[in-house]
């Protein structure tokens, strides 16, 4: 399947030595999060997650083109990053509050736009 909706998140320093585990995901055929991509480090800040942008867009350039949702947090490093890497995208961004219910309606197993096939 190809990504149309990547999930972008970090541990915020929750761990001892405090360092940020960032996380990207995409939607498997279930609506499920697979993980595609591990970040180890010090900040989030939009220097960080570029080399993890970039390396997707080489490893996969096609899939990186079809992704129409971005779904993170508040904080505006990811899809800065995103928006840095892949300046001509139409991403739309979504926050964890909103994003996860945009996501289920149109985009998960029950959604209206990519329903999984049975």
């Amino acid at each position: 399947m190809q990504p149309i909706t990547l999930f972008v998140d970090s541990t915020h320093g929750t761990n001892q030595s405090k360092y940020c585990l960032i996380s990207i995901l995409v939607a498997d055929s279930r609506g499920e999060g697979t993980p595609i991509l591990q970040v180890l480090a010090e900040s989030e800040c939009k220097q960080t997650i570029m080399p993890a942008f970039e390396m997707l867009a080489r490893l996969s350039p096609e899939s990186v083109n079809k992704v129409k949702v971005l779904v993170s947090d508040l904080a505006p490093a990811f899809i800065n990053a995103w928006k840095e890497v892949f300046p001509t995208s139409l991403v739309k961004h979504a926050n964890k509050a909103n994003g996860w219910e945009y996501f289920s309606q149109n985009y998960g197993p029950s959604g209206t736009i990519a329903k999984p096939e049975e």
